[in-house]
């Protein structure tokens, strides 16, 4: 049993750093050094579909989760929500297309150290890596926690309002989207669903929920 929404992977295994590895391993036609070490599942010698496997975890997340807190002392009050998930897996369909022909924008994390000639010990496959399918090389952990909202404020005290003629006046700090913890994906929003880099001018990436802070006065005749 899986979930709905689990992928076919092949199952990644690092990166062919030299010809010598590449002419050691089983691999699909069409590899070159720089490309995703891709493994031989079934053990039959070659690198073919027999050699994909269902994962257990999909984009939709098995858990989510909040807290919501309330502090009050003396004159100021404090609220503070959490927000987050776990055991969800997202798949970045475009990050191996940089430098691919369709000229499509790539995240900085998977341009600056990818392997060429003279970076062959790189984190990240040659641009425009070729692979026989999705390898869980791009497959990311979606766990998250966030801290989606604080809201900070101090009351006037009772004896000034009363000489201002005043029910209540507060003043306040709050923000929104104020601090994301990601597990792996560190470089976009971990919340999205679907792609996570951009396709192309008609299929952006997803624009990361924005940071808002705002300070304000509550006022009560």
């Amino acid at each position: 049993m899986h979930p709905i929404d689990a992928g076919l992977y092949y199952k990644a295994d690092g990166i062919y750093r030299t010809q010598a590895e590449l002419d050691a391993a089983p691999h699909a036609s069409g590899s070159q050094v720089g490309d995703i070490r891709v493994l031989d599942l079934n053990k039959d010698g070659m690198i073919d579909s027999k050699d994909q496997f269902r994962f257990d975890l999909s984009p939709t997340p098995q858990i989510t989760f909040g807290l919501n807190a309330d502090f009050q002392y003396r004159n100021f009050d404090l609220n503070i929500f959490f927000q987050g998930q776990a055991r969800a897996y997202k798949y970045d369909n475009t990050a191996a297309v940089l430098g691919g022909t369709d000229f499509a924008n790539a995240y900085v994390y998977r341009a600056k150290d990818r392997w060429t000639a003279s970076n062959p010990n790189g984190k990240m496959p040659r641009s425009d890596t070729w692979m026989p399918g999705n390898t869980t090389f791009f497959l990311y952990n979606a766990s998250y926690v966030r801290l989606k909202t604080v809201d900070f404020g101090y009351n006037l005290p009772a004896g000034m309002l009363s000489r201002i003629k005043l029910s209540n006046v507060r003043f306040y700090v709050s923000a929104y989207n104020l601090l994301t913890w990601a597990k792996e994906i560190k470089w976009t929003d971990p919340e999205v669903n679907g792609n996570i880099s951009a396709i192309d001018s008609r299929n952006p990436a997803p624009y990361p929920p924005q940071r808002v802070i705002n300070l304000g006065v509550n006022v009560k005749f």
